[in-house]
């Protein structure tokens, strides 16, 4: 199965790799996020190849892909403000919603 994300960019399921225009390229890994019913947010993340360099995200609520290098994937940003992923012995959020993300540095 193939899905296209637009602008060339397409994901096969069935290889695990993106297809940027002719090119393919094997994907890291593949993350899924949504909102439980509780208001928090679930992740389910498989490793498809490590060597890979890049990383797609699907963020269920908003239905959009995000493609991300992994120097992107493994930033403190993209870590705190996208999959809410953070070391609790120096962050503590103070608003975690769909819409705001706050975090207080315990140091």
């Amino acid at each position: 199965q193939i899905i296209d994300l637009g602008n060339n960019i397409k994901i096969n399921k069935q290889t695990g790799k993106l297809q940027v225009g002719k090119q393919e390229v094997a994907i890291n890994k593949f993350s899924r996020t949504f909102y439980g019913k509780n208001g928090k947010l679930e992740k389910q993340e498989q490793t498809i190849n490590s060597t890979s360099n890049f990383n797609v995200i699907y963020m269920t609520n908003y239905r959009q892909f995000l493609v991300v290098e992994n120097s992107v994937y493994n930033s403190l940003y993209f870590q705190l403000f996208v999959l809410e992923n953070y070391d609790k012995d120096l962050f503590e959020p103070t608003i975690l919603t769909p819409l705001a993300k706050v975090y207080k540095l315990k140091i």
